[in-house]
């Protein structure tokens, strides 16, 4: 696995890894993902913001931003801005 990525996921076919080799994923995927069950795991109409996030899930500030903001044109998230966002 290469070291760029924090762990690997494994696609499942009757029980086993599908042909014994996990999936690798890329690092914007894995914290695009960890991003959208972070989000769903908080309170009906509740936010959060990118610092509390990126804390939370030990993603880079920065790195995270863009990906909340390609998941926000795509419609998977609703973001607001300023002290309440």
């Amino acid at each position: 696995m290469p070291a760029s990525l924090p762990f690997c996921w494994s696609i499942f076919a009757g029980g086993r890894p599908a042909k014994g080799r996990p999936m690798e994923i890329s690092r914007r995927t894995d914290y695009g993902v960890r991003l959208i069950l972070d989000l769903a795991g908080l309170p009906d109409g509740a936010r959060s913001s990118t610092h509390e996030i990126a804390e939370r899930q030990n993603i880079p500030a920065p790195f995270l931003a863009k990906i909340i903001s390609q998941l926000s044109l795509s419609g998977l998230v609703n973001t607001h801005r300023g002290a309440g966002g």
